[in-house]
């Protein structure tokens, strides 16, 4: 996966260091107007591009990724609807990375302290043309700077 080269299928790759992240929450109740209440929870990672299969000026540039997880609850209790993952978009802009996905809720919550304790400092970010001149997000690994060490040597000459 952490190889630089353009991958099967017309994707690209990226290799992302974490710098920094932040969380926030929101939860809205609609149960007067619509039956349910939604809540939202995101991720804000910011970063660097160390590496890529394509677009070599993007090397040194940022890098944002935001990460979601929602949910639905609704008045009738037997009808709240289970997160859905879903891998959206990715662009670049203004000489920026960014990209958006919908995580299920286990590794969202478990994804902070992966990268506060050090277990987690890249992102390999996989996406693919898209239709007109965005892209979408195909996948993301999220992994440790001696994991990424150690796949390169392995794919080393």
């Amino acid at each position: 996966m952490a190889k630089a080269d353009r991958t099967k299928g017309g994707s690209i790759e990226l290799l992302i260091e974490i710098d920094s992240f932040e969380q926030s929450y929101h939860i809205a109740d609609h149960r007067a107007e619509i039956g349910r209440v939604d809540d939202e929870a995101i991720i804000e990672i910011r970063g660097k591009i160390v590496r890529t299969s394509d677009h070599r000026p993007l090397v040194g540039a940022p890098a944002e990724m935001s990460l979601v997880c929602s949910q639905s609850y609704h008045a009738a209790p037997d009808t709240s609807e289970a997160p859905m993952p879903m891998l959206m978009t990715a662009s670049h802009s203004q000489g920026a990375f960014k990209a958006l996905g919908y995580l299920p809720p286990q590794p969202f919550w478990s994804l902070p302290d992966m990268i506060s304790s050090g277990r987690v400092s890249h992102v390999i970010v996989d996406y693919r043309a898209g239709v007109g001149r965005g892209f979408e997000l195909h996948a993301l690994y999220f992994t440790s700077h001696e994991n990424i060490k150690r796949q390169e040597l392995v794919h080393s000459p």
